[in-house]
């Protein structure tokens, strides 16, 4: 392709190889946030005035916590599912050239490379 571009697949690979490490690091935060922060009213005492803003405080900040992660995780999800999607559509294009002008038979439509 002496006028075109070039897209290195590899990398585009590599992309969604490492958001999907992310998403599974992004699990355990996630987990953690929802299991391992639970703070019952009790735990701060009722002995001073702050005791139930301090404990609505954490609360909030839970559940905040716990919907950022959620919609962190979507959009890994999603940009990792389109980069796989496009990586996969520029190595079957670039098959399917090789092999036309290698005077190969083309891939059915539709079909995937392994």
């Amino acid at each position: 392709m002496a006028n075109g571009y070039r897209v290195n697949t590899d990398e585009l690979e590599a992309v969604v190889t490492r958001l999907r490490n992310l998403q599974r690091n992004l699990g355990e935060t996630a987990g953690k946030a929802t299991y391992n922060t639970v703070l019952a009213a009790s735990d701060v005492g009722w002995d001073f005035p702050e005791a139930h803003e301090l404990h609505g405080a954490h609360t909030r900040m839970k559940a905040s916590l716990e919907e950022l992660i959620r919609k962190l995780e979507a959009m890994i999800d999603d940009f990792g599912g389109k980069t796989k999607a496009v990586t996969d559509s520029y190595r079957e294009s670039e098959y399917s050239i090789r092999t036309a002008m290698s005077g190969g038979a083309q891939p059915e439509s539709g079909s995937r490379l392994a």
